[in-house]
């Protein structure tokens, strides 16, 4: 068994970007909404871009994140297979441990199910995860919400396997064997959720859906997935931080590729944003609301799917 400097060592850098980066975008949005509210305790303020929710509305949106629970299985099982697949290997872990985070996301996802059904009724827990709704006034349509994230959400699982190969790559601990199985099951659950919701050109060209995907984007690239592959890092064997130095040469071109490849997505989603006007089709000009307000409208998923993803890491590690 690894000694506990192998398991407990963090560069400062990587405590920055796993959990420094996601808390302090989340403090600073909430600087942000008091700012414009005029208290420093917004949480009844109504600050949606609907205009018809508060603070504390929007952090328990139940139906949204019962609507986002496809997507963000998705990234969950992404970050897991994407550490699994670069030689990351869970320490061993107390069985309390396993049960600890089994039952966090476990009563999150209790929790979306019955505040959902508390507020729409069961048909309306069906509806949302038939992925029927998009944004108001919009007719429902059997998977239009997974497309609403298609591209952007395919980025980051994407980002979920080439980021933990550049972690590998700076890394100079114990080589651990590699494999690309967990990874190719992560994909063939995007790609079965593709189908199962239907594929489209919507992604690709709608303002509609180009607007809200760039949004989504920066939300879960800068907060969702840093605490997914952080919260699974935790539970990971490591060696040192003073082991961990900038390699010599490129990172393999595989990486590379990848990398650039969920880059393009992620792009696209502004750049085709911005050619198509989408700008012209938000609810309020306000910039807090669309961009600060939004971090908090995902408030439920940042608990369940970094769980998610850590209780996925050391599924099958022995108990110590």
């Amino acid at each position: 068994m690894m000694g506990a400097s192998r398991t407990t060592s963090w560069a400062w850098w990587e405590v920055g970007l796993f959990f420094g980066l996601p808390l302090g975008l989340l403090l600073l949005s909430y600087g942000a909404i008091a700012a414009e509210a005029g208290t420093a305790w917004p949480w009844m303020a109504f600050v949606h871009e609907s205009g018809d929710k508060t603070l504390l509305d929007t952090l328990l949106y139940y139906d949204h994140a019962a609507r986002e629970l496809p997507v963000d299985v998705a990234l969950g099982v992404a970050a897991a297979a994407g550490l699994l697949a670069h030689g990351y290997r869970p320490r061993p872990v107390s069985g309390g441990l396993k049960w600890a985070l089994a039952a966090g996301w476990l009563a999150t996802l209790l929790l979306i199910a019955g505040g959902t059904v508390a507020k729409v009724g069961w048909q309306g827990l069906a509806d949302n995860l038939a992925q029927l709704f998009t944004r108001p006034g919009t007719p429902p349509s059997w998977g239009a919400h997974f497309r609403y994230h298609f591209l952007s959400r395919g980025g980051l699982v994407l980002t979920a396997w080439w980021l933990p190969g550049m972690l590998r790559w700076l890394s100079s601990g114990p080589a651990q064997r590699r494999s690309p199985r967990p990874y190719l099951a992560a994909l063939a659950l995007f790609a079965g959720l593709t189908l199962l919701y239907g594929p489209s050109l919507e992604p690709f060209v709608h303002p509609h859906f180009l607007g809200h995907q760039a949004r989504e984007a920066v939300t879960h690239a800068l907060v969702t997935l840093p605490l997914c592959l952080g919260v699974a890092l935790l539970l990971a064997q490591r060696g040192p931080a003073a082991e961990r130095k900038w390699p010599a040469g490129l990172p393999p071109k595989a990486l590379l590729m990848v990398a650039a490849l969920s880059a393009v997505m992620v792009i696209w989603t502004g750049v085709g944003a911005m050619l198509t006007g989408a700008s012209d089709e938000r609810q309020t000009d306000s910039v807090v609301a669309i961009v600060f307000v939004h971090f908090f409208e995902h408030g439920l998923g940042y608990i369940f799917t970094p769980l998610f993803a850590g209780w996925l890491f050391c599924l099958k590690t022995p108990a110590r």
